[in-house]
């Protein structure tokens, strides 16, 4: 009697490993949208297991989780910006002056990537490129501060700080992200991610201290401000450019499931 029960135990242990590992297999191997299958050959697995909508979302959610989760918190950002002399264009200023500004950026812990499309598949590796927004409303104020009395501007005695603010709409950068698969079907590596050609988007809203000099209007005064202005936004999109880059960094060698449910 214990033999026979001893056997009995063992086919049930048996037929439910094996019930298991087809459960598995329907799990892994499942044509979205249609019935499960328990068998799908090779070729199958190896036509749906490519670029395309599942994995191009499943890239995205990666990233935009990575982006949410390091710049959460982080706005607004004071910063300190450093230009050197004649690195701003002040038309009409032949002394060249060293301009240091104290900004402050707010708006971009909303940045994330926008789509995703693939842009090329060879072999084993796809890439896709996509738009990274920073953000709907990005809101850039501070002071600039530097020896203006060289360059025939005087302001205020013992106050060297000019005040300067823009608003952007949309900015944001250009991304490429780089996949490699695993022996595991439908399993990802992220192998590389770049960030190029940013965007300044839509600038508007300028604030300009210099604004209050007489004959400001078409003067070298109104060319400083649009230069300064134009330098601040660059740095301040390429300091954030600085923190995506760093961010990228941290997903390289992460694994994407885009195994289909």
């Amino acid at each position: 009697m214990a033999k026979l029960a001893r056997a009995v135990l063992c086919g049930v242990a048996l037929l439910g490993a094996d019930a298991f590992r087809s459960k598995q297999r329907r799990k892994i191997h499942s044509v979205s949208g249609g019935a499960p299958t328990t068998a799908v050959d090779r070729a199958s697995i190896e036509e749906e297991d490519k670029c395309g909508g599942r994995l191009l979302e499943v890239a995205r959610r990666a990233v935009n989780g990575a982006l949410n989760l390091s710049l959460r918190g982080k706005s607004p950002l004071n910063t300190t910006l450093h230009a050197g002399k004649y690195e701003i264009d002040l038309w009409g200023c032949n002394a060249g002056l060293e301009i240091d500004a104290s900004m402050q950026v707010a708006g971009f812990e909303g940045a994330h990537i926008e789509s995703l499309e693939c842009d090329k598949e060879e072999g084993d590796a796809v890439t896709l490129t996509g738009r990274l927004t920073f953000g709907q409303d990005i809101d850039m104020d501070g002071k600039t501060q530097a020896q203006w009395s060289l360059c025939g501007l005087d302001i205020a005695s013992g106050d060297s700080n000019i005040t300067m603010g823009v608003h952007s709409g949309n900015p944001g950068l250009k991304v490429s992200v780089f996949l490699k698969k695993t022996r595991i079907p439908f399993i990802w590596r992220i192998d590389r991610l770049q960030a190029w050609e940013t965007d300044l988007g839509n600038l508007d809203r300028f604030t300009c201290g210099l604004s209050n000099v007489p004959g400001f209007i078409g003067s070298k005064f109104e060319q400083w401000c649009v230069s300064i202005v134009s330098w601040v936004t660059d740095k301040l999109q390429n300091h954030l450019m600085g923190d995506v880059d760093e961010i990228f960094m941290g997903l390289i060698n992460d694994l994407l499931d885009a195994i289909p449910l």
